[in-house]
């Protein structure tokens, strides 16, 4: 029989938690697990230091130049290896999306909860955040009863 799919969407800023790590180890026993990996804080970190604007619009982050796109991109490969050697270690088999579709040549970085939202083929789809954020994140995805959100 085949293994159902899950989508996990993780903040970047749960990478190490182990209580994450440990959940994320029990769904990849049952599932194909495929992980959405944010990156939004070490991106806007990145860019301070860097003196770029911050903007979003609705489809996520808005780069002016082509600079800004790749340095941003290169932000989230980097932390999308640094992740699979964490899920390596810890002995999870999970592939690592990062939210960013290049069509034509261009640089389109997405939300992450847009990712997760219009994701197709998942039998599971799942949110994990920060416990305080949960209330919000449930009234995000209040007309998606398909996706649940989970607080460490």
């Amino acid at each position: 029989m085949l293994r159902e799919k899950a989508l996990e969407k993780i903040s970047g800023n749960l990478v190490g938690n182990k209580d994450v790590l440990r959940y994320l180890k029990e769904i990849s026993q049952e599932y194909i697990l495929t992980i959405c990996l944010g990156s939004g804080t070490q991106i806007n970190e990145a860019f301070r230091a860097k003196g770029y604007p911050i903007k979003f619009g609705k489809q996520g982050r808005i780069c002016e130049t082509l600079e800004q796109s790749l340095f941003a991109y290169e932000i989230q490969k980097k932390n999308k290896k640094d992740f699979e050697d964490v899920l390596i270690a810890e002995g999870i088999n999970a592939i690592v999306e990062i939210p960013v579709v290049i069509e034509n040549g261009i640089i389109r970085h997405i939300n992450g909860d847009d990712y997760i939202r219009d994701a197709k083929g998942y039998d599971r789809k799942e949110v994990l955040t920060f416990e305080k954020r949960v209330k919000d994140k449930k009234e995000q995805f209040k007309n998606y009863p398909e996706i649940k959100i989970k607080g460490f």
